[in-house]
C-alpha cells in the first residue's frame, strides 16, 4: 500500500498488505461460511436427509456445500477488471434488500399480530463490557468494503472527489442500515433468545415459501461477494511473487555485471511466466479459503477474529495513523484520530483474545 510505504516505509507497506491480505481471504471464508449453512438449511426444508439438526448426507453437509461453492467462485476470482464484476455486486444488493425487506415486513407483522418478544433488551449488557467491546471487530466486518476505494476509484466514471464521497457516504449509510434494521427487527422478534438470526427464523414463522426466500437472498449475497472481496488478497499475493522474480532476475544480472545494459523489459518477466503465476495464484488461494471455511470452528468466531485482526486495523487503526502522520501540522481533529486509534487497537485486542478463548474453550465464553 503506498500511504503505507509513505507513512512507515518499509514495514509500514508490509503491515497494511497483511492487514489487507487477512481481511480480504477472511471475508471470503465467512461467505463461504454462510453459504454452506444457508445452503443447508434450503435443503433441509425439502429434505430429512440434509437438516442440520440431524445426520446430513454427505452430499448436502457443509463440507460438500463448501467445495461446490469454491468451484463455483473460481471462474468469478479470475477476472481481472471490478467493472466486469459490476453484476455480482449489483445482485449481491439486491439480495440484501430482499433479506432486509422479508425481516422488517416479519417484524411488522408480529407487531400488529401483538406477538413482539418479551424479553428486547433495550440497552446493551453493561455488565459485560469486555463482551460489548469484543463485539465492534464484528461489526466493523460489514465496512470492510472500504479497502477496496482505491480499486473502485479508478473504474468510475468521470472520477471526482465529490463523486466518491458521495459513493462512499451512500454505502456507509447503506451498511448502517442494514445493521440497525435487522437487528432490531431481530430482537423484536426473538427477544434476548436472538443470537444467529439465521438459526433463530424456522419454517414454521415465515412458512415455506418466504423462508425459502430469505434464506436463497442470503444465500446468494453471501456469494455474489466473494469475487469483488476476493481482488486485494489476488493482487496483493500475484504482484509479491512478480516483485520477487524481477529482484530475482536483477540480482542474476547484477551478478553477471550486464544490468547497465539491460532495457526495462528484461527484468519483467515475460506473459507466459505471469499468466503462469497469475493462474497458481487463483487456484492455491481459492484452495486455501474452501479448506479454511471447511475447518474454521463457527461463524461468529471467524467474524470476531477477522474484525479483530483485519477490519479494526484497516477501518480504526492504519488510517487514523496515517492522517496523524501525513497532516501532523494540522490540530484539526488530531485529538479524535488519537481516541478512535486508541479505541481500535483495544477493541481488536480485546476482540482477538476472546474470540480465541471461544475457540479454545467454548464454556467459559458463549459468542
Amino acid at each position: 500500500m503506498t500511504i503505507g510505504q509513505a507513512c512507515f516505509k518499509r514495514p509500514g507497506r508490509v503491515v497494511a498488505n497483511t492487514l489487507i491480505l487477512v481481511n480480504s481471504l477472511g471475508s471470503c471464508i465467512v461467505s463461504l461460511v454462510i453459504f454452506a449453512t444457508v445452503a443447508q438449511n434450503i435443503m433441509g426444508t425439502f429434505t430429512s436427509s440434509c437438516s442440520a439438526e440431524g445426520h446430513a448426507k454427505f452430499y448436502c453437509s457443509t463440507t460438500m456445500l463448501t467445495i461446490i461453492a469454491g468451484l463455483i467462485i473460481l471462474p468469478m476470482n479470475f477476472i481481472k477488471s471490478f467493472n466486469r464484476m459490476r453484476f455480482v455486486s449489483v445482485l449481491k444488493i439486491a439480495s440484501i434488500i430482499i433479506f432486509t425487506a422479508i425481516t422488517i415486513g416479519f417484524a411488522f407483522v408480529r407487531a400488529v399480530q401483538g406477538e413482539v418478544a418479551s424479553t428486547v433488551a433495550i440497552w446493551p449488557n453493561f455488565s459485560e463490557p469486555l463482551a460489548m467491546l469484543a463485539t465492534v471487530p464484528q461489526i466493523m466486518v460489514g465496512y470492510d468494503f472500504l479497502f477496496n476505494q482505491f480499486s473502485l476509484y479508478k473504474t468510475m466514471n468521470e472520477t471526482s472527489d465529490k463523486k466518491f464521497k458521495k459513493a462512499v457516504f451512500t454505502s456507509m449509510t447503506f451498511v448502517g442500515f442494514v445493521y440497525l434494521s435487522v437487528g432490531i427487527c431481530g430482537h423484536l422478534i426473538y427477544g434476548n433468545q436472538t443470537n444467529d438470526l439465521l438459526k433463530n427464523f424456522n419454517q414454521r414463522d415465515l412458512g415455506t415459501v418466504w423462508y425459502s426466500v430469505l434464506n436463497l437472498a442470503f444465500l446468494v449475497s453471501s456469494l455474489a461477494g466473494i469475487p469483488v472481496s476476493y481482488v486485494p488478497a489476488r493482487t496483493i499475493v500475484y504482484q509479491g511473487i512478480v516483485k520477487r522474480m524481477i529482484e530475482k532476475r536483477l540480482t542474476n544480472l547484477k551478478q553477471e555485471n550486464k544490468e547497465t545494459f539491460c532495457s526495462a523489459s528484461d527484468f519483467v518477466p515475460s506473459t507466459h511466466n505471469r499468466t503462469v503465476v497469475y493462474t497458481a495464484v487463483v487456484l492455491v488461494t481459492t484452495i486455501i479459503m474452501v479448506i479454511l471455511a471447511i475447518v474454521v470452528p463457527g461463524l461468529n468466531q471467524a467474524l470476531g477474529l477477522i474484525g479483530s485482526v483485519g477490519s479494526t486495523g484497516l477501518v480504526f487503526v492504519l488510517p487514523m495513523s496515517f492522517y496523524l502522520i501525513l497532516a501532523s501540522r494540522k490540530r484539526k481533529y488530531k485529538k479524535l484520530c488519537k481516541f478512535v486509534l486508541v479505541f481500535g487497537i483495544i477493541s481488536g485486542i480485546f476482540g482477538l483474545v476472546i474470540n480465541t478463548v471461544s475457540i479454545i474453550s467454548p464454556d467459559t465464553i458463549k459468542m
